[in-house]
């Protein structure tokens, strides 16, 4: 069998109260910086259901780990992955 590649998971919370604060945005901007860093084959980034914070959302958690960001700006994802990356 073939040794797979673990993957770290980006999810970004899409349920309404979340896209209703930019969670689009957010996602879409962690695609950039994750392509932009040469990412993309060890960071996926996707959308999820609620992660139960909604009135702090954007919410996104990373995998493994199960660590969560709350009111998630576009603009927090490059600190978010300079954090993860550090």
């Amino acid at each position: 069998m073939g040794d797979k590649k673990k993957c770290m998971v980006i999810c970004v919370c899409m349920d309404d109260d979340c896209k209703d604060r930019k969670a689009r945005k957010v996602r879409q901007r962690f695609r950039e910086s994750v392509e932009a860093r040469g990412l993309s084959e060890s960071v996926k980034v996707k959308k999820c259901s609620c992660l139960g914070n909604c009135k702090h959302g954007p919410v996104v958690e990373v995998k493994p780990g199960g660590k969560q960001y709350e009111e998630v700006k576009p603009k927090s994802a490059d600190a978010i992955l300079d954090e993860l990356f550090d």
